[in-house]
């Protein structure tokens, strides 16, 4: 069965009546800079690994030939960076969600609350020989005799959405972000603040994305 998800899911399954949606992104990985973690959210080495990886990056520097540089152009700076000074955090929260559900899940910001929503996971699908074979027929059967996905008069079904969590927040504006790496000059991010000080960073890309501020006018019309 075709179910929407998205907007109109947001819509049936978690927001109250007439609470405007301001923007809604789909999830992407997220980058952590947080005191404590690295950048893929794993705990930070300690003291002593440091030093023994540092000294055996520098004798493989010292070995390696130099060619000059790789000449690749600049990369893309990240998507979603969760920042705090402590590695846990309502940020972390957010961000250390696990599983399937999280990758088909919306970042949804209200006038009250910011939240991440997800999806049930998807049961496993365990059929038989005979049943494989009866549901490929049927498939055959179904692409020449195509039915439209939603039938005439009937409401179509949204995927149940529901908050993994959710909490108050704060606009932080846009700001500007240097990073360390080769990427693009200066990107803009939108910044979210949460209760205790962490937050998000979001960035806006036109060319590949939808901006917070583009998708808040697109969902204002169609809302």
């Amino acid at each position: 069965m075709v179910s929407l998800s998205g907007l109109p899911a947001v819509r049936e399954h978690w927001a109250a009546p007439g609470e405007p949606i301001l923007w809604m992104l789909p999830y992407r990985r997220t980058t952590y800079e947080m005191k404590g973690r690295k950048g893929d959210g794993r705990p930070a080495d300690g003291l002593g690994t440091k030093i023994v990886k540092g000294a055996g990056l520098l004798a493989l520097a010292a070995t390696a030939p130099s060619d000059g540089g790789s000449g690749d152009g600049p990369q893309p700076p990240p998507a979603v960076i969760a920042w705090a000074d402590r590695p846990q955090c309502l940020a972390a929260a957010l961000a250390d969600l696990p599983g399937e559900s999280r990758d088909r899940g919306f970042w949804v910001a209200t006038p009250g609350r910011f939240a991440f929503l997800a999806p049930p996971p998807e049961p496993p699908v365990r059929r038989s020989l005979l049943k494989q074979v009866t549901g490929f027929a049927q498939d055959v059967v179904a692409a020449f005799k195509p039915e439209p996905p939603f039938a005439p008069g009937r409401p179509i079904p949204t995927v149940p959405l529901t908050p993994v969590l959710e909490c108050p927040w704060t606009d932080g504006g846009d700001i500007v972000r240097k990073m360390r790496r080769r990427t693009v000059k200066e990107p803009v991010y939108r910044r979210i603040l949460l209760p205790d000080g962490s937050g998000f960073d979001y960035y806006r890309d036109a060319k590949k994305s939808l901006l917070p501020a583009e998708l808040t006018s697109r969902l204002h019309r169609i809302a």
